[in-house]
């Protein structure tokens, strides 16, 4: 992969290049920290694909100054927060009021949007898990365990061996819309592909699921 920049009416734009075997068409991809991927198939040459991309300048522009938006505020299960730091000893750690305003215990040594996922981190452990364990009951999944982290491109992932992956910034929508990622990944036990088969496995769960799938994809447009 390599780092290159262009300039989009004064704004620098950082964004990496990447061949890949299985693409079957250029693409730019911004992932979940606001960083822009050009996906390359092995038979386009790198300088073609920038031409082909960068004819949409606004466009991409406009994108990525949404998500740079977006990245910049606080989210919690669909709501956006008011965060802000306190050294009382009643903030342990975090305390939310009306559901819009985060008081995180100050640190000398993070500064608020590191305490903020840090505590985002922690309701991710507490919830996602509860909801795997919610669907897998009543639908019959079995696993291996549940593994929550910040991963850059991908919401959720499932393994050969039934280990279940969650980014913990699922925590930014609403319940909703979580439930899809988890029903999403568990159906994947069962079809490790994006076949027929396994969105009709998806739907028979979520009927809906459509509608939170192009909610959650939003985010990144």
């Amino acid at each position: 992969m390599n780092n290159k920049c262009v300039n989009i009416n004064g704004a620098k734009i950082t964004y990496s290049v990447k061949k890949s075997n299985r693409a079957k068409y250029v693409r730019l991809k911004i992932n979940l920290d606001g960083e822009i991927q050009l996906i390359v198939p092995r038979f386009v040459s790198i300088s073609r694909a920038e031409e082909l991309m960068f004819n949409k300048k606004e466009s991409i522009l406009k994108n990525y100054q949404n998500i740079q938006n977006k990245l910049q505020k606080f989210y919690f299960l669909g709501n956006e927060l008011e965060v802000k730091t306190d050294d009382r000893e009643l903030v342990k750690p975090a305390l939310i009021f009306n559901d819009k305003l985060l008081l995180l215990k100050s640190s000398k040594d993070k500064n608020i949007r590191e305490l903020y996922n840090t505590w985002l981190k922690g309701k991710a452990k507490e919830y996602i898990p509860k909801r795997v364990e919610y669907f897998a009951g009543k639908f019959g999944f079995l696993y291996n365990k549940v593994i929550i982290r910040a991963q850059k491109s991908r919401w959720g992932s499932c393994s050969s061996n039934g280990t279940l992956s969650f980014n913990y910034k699922l925590m930014y929508f609403n319940s909703k819309i979580i439930d899809y990622v988890v029903v999403h990944e568990l159906c994947h036990l069962k079809e490790m592909n994006h076949s027929n088969n396994f969105w009709k496995l998806v739907e028979a769960i979520m009927p809906d699921y459509k509608n939170h799938k192009y909610q959650l994809g939003l985010f990144l447009n």
